[in-house]
């Protein structure tokens, strides 16, 4: 059977004023350029060791490596005026940018499809930037690029992601219980359907790190984002969190080890 180290990722909002954004930028129109700032330029320099460390770890365990992309990876957000640019192009074709140095190292990449208020109207973005991805793994069942949730098995151990939580936790007396209360849900809705509980169920969306830990049949994560503190972060989420990602691997049939990567704070 097959080794894997699955690597979830996301919520790089390229293209907000505080979002993830490669070396050059974005280069728009005529070839008008918005450099990255001091805080851009530290947070991709943790996004090319995210993915050095990726690869290390998978080759000394002779594993596969498979990326999955959590959502909101384009940010082209109808709520508000201060993006750094509104042209779609200019932002699908700065976030492959960002996508480059995973395709260097990755063996299948999947690509979850985000909040409609940043990915577009039905993952319009998210599909858009699947077509620029290489060893892209489309959803063939749905015949997108893009999935709503990935549920799949791994080296024998199935497998949940989505970008949005059922639950949440945004207070500091509730640090900690989104992602208990979300595997809970995610395994409850197995049982009652009568299929298999995951082993592991992975979110986005909400900005912050949490692991439900090892006391249910399904274990939960939420992944941070790669973005700097904006609005959203501010007002609600928490306003402490460095980027990062979940680096999961499989070794004969079972999860062996769960571990996360630590960016450095904005």
């Amino acid at each position: 059977m097959d080794n894997y180290l699955l690597v979830f990722a996301g919520d790089t909002h390229t293209g907000d004023p505080v979002g993830l954004l490669p070396a050059r930028g974005i280069v728009g129109e005529g070839g008008r350029k918005i450099p990255p700032t001091p805080f851009q330029k530290r947070m991709w320099s943790d996004w090319l060791k995210l993915w050095r460390t990726a690869k290390k770890m998978a080759d000394s365990h002779q594993a596969k490596l498979v990326v999955v992309l959590m959502g909101d990876m384009v940010d082209w957000n109808k709520h508000t005026d201060r993006m750094l640019t509104k042209n779609r192009a200019a932002l699908v074709r700065t976030a492959a940018g960002v996508l480059k140095p995973v395709e260097k190292v990755a063996d299948e990449i999947y690509l979850l499809r985000g909040t409609e208020a940043h990915d577009g109207g039905e993952g319009e973005l998210a599909e858009l930037l699947g077509d620029r991805v290489k060893h892209l793994i489309p959803d063939e069942k749905r015949g997108t690029m893009s999935w709503y949730k990935l549920i799949k098995k791994f080296g024998g151990v199935l497998i949940r992601a989505q970008h949005h939580p059922p639950a949440s936790s945004k207070r500091e007396h509730t640090r900690g219980s989104g992602a208990m209360r979300s595997a809970v849900q995610v395994e409850m809705e197995a049982v009652r359907l009568g299929k298999q509980a995951p082993a592991l169920v992975v979110f986005g969306h909400v900005h912050h790190k949490e692991d439900s830990g090892m006391n249910r049949v399904t274990r939960g994560l939420f992944i941070p984002a790669w973005k700097g503190h904006g609005p959203y972060e501010e007002r609600g989420a928490f306003s402490d969190e460095p980027p990062g990602a979940w680096l999961v691997r499989i070794e004969d049939g079972e999860i062996d080890s769960v571990k996360f990567f630590e960016g450095r704070l904005p």
